[in-house]
């Protein structure tokens, strides 16, 4: 299949429901091996960034249900990459067509024994840089979050939306503390603690992909953080906006897929991590979010 008509293929539709089965299933295994994993046992990926037999087994599951089951195109994974992060805009060129996955998002957490990780899975048209099939697969609480681009997005079958709050004081706000990239410390807790003062509070769950699964859904009310890939991000991104919310960088442009920064959030949160990133770490233009 060339180019894209702005709808995932009839026949990729179709077969989505073998995938969530596929899904639910490789979540089952992390639950029941996460017992036999531990620091002891992963290997070190780089500072703060840990690997396990479960990461690398889930990635070669993913990828055989992926491209024998689904649809045959390149896949893009976090394990799969490597050393060769910087690589990756060049090679998202290479093909029109990407499955963007990674297999155990909240790892350190996984390790630690904490019920707080997820597959994410994504589908990427790469000419206009447009995810356009999310899912997110929390094990320990077996909850499905999928969107399809113009269908919506779902949780366990049920639409969500994201939150409707619109004062700042009701504001409950996700983020993720950087671990590996520490260049922006400075205004990064400099809008933490901004936010700390001014929102209902800060909550770091230690996973990319839960946090924009539960601002699509409204347990949050936006999310920011910056060092990510796009595997941390494909998926929920798409969830936040099929769930009526608003996705950018933190210039309010549409770079937060491969750009490291991403805030997200329901309409009036979104506006509201916009203007104290533009504070906080540059200048933002406005955006209009739906």
């Amino acid at each position: 299949m060339s180019g894209w008509t702005g709808r995932v293929p009839k026949d990729i539709r179709e077969r989505l429901p073998r995938l969530f089965q596929a899904v639910r299933t490789m979540g089952q295994f992390a639950l029941q091996q996460q017992s036999k994993v531990s620091l002891h046992t992963a290997d070190v990926k780089g500072r703060n960034e840990l690997v396990t037999f479960v990461d690398r087994r889930l990635e070669e599951q993913l990828t055989s249900v992926l491209t024998e089951e689904v649809w045959s195109v390149p896949v893009l994974g976090e394990e799969q990459v490597g050393k060769a992060v910087g690589q990756v805009p060049d090679m998202l060129r290479r093909h029109e067509w990407w499955w963007i996955i990674d297999p155990l998002d909240g790892t350190t957490n996984y390790i630690h024994g904490l019920p707080c990780y997820a597959i994410s899975i994504a589908l990427y048209y790469a000419p206009a840089q447009q995810v356009v099939l999310g899912i997110v697969y929390a094990p320990p609480q077996d909850e499905l979050f999928w969107a399809v681009v113009g269908e919506g997005a779902y949780r366990n079958g049920a639409p969500i939306r994201v939150s409707d709050h619109a004062m700042q004081k009701h504001f409950l706000i996700a983020t993720g503390f950087p671990y590996t990239n520490f260049s922006r410390i400075d205004p990064y807790m400099r809008m933490l603690r901004r936010l700390m003062e001014e929102t209902q509070g800060v909550r770091r769950m230690g996973s990319a992909a839960i946090d924009l699964a539960y601002t699509a859904c409204g347990r949050f009310d936006g999310f920011f953080e910056y060092g990510l890939k796009i595997w941390d991000v494909a998926a929920g991104a798409l969830l936040v906006w099929e769930a009526g919310g608003g996705v950018a960088d933190f210039e309010g442009g549409s770079s937060y897929l491969l750009g490291g920064e991403i805030l997200a959030g329901g309409p009036a949160c979104f506006q509201y991590l916009l203007g104290r990133a533009r504070e906080y770490f540059g200048r933002v233009p406005t955006v209009h979010s739906e």
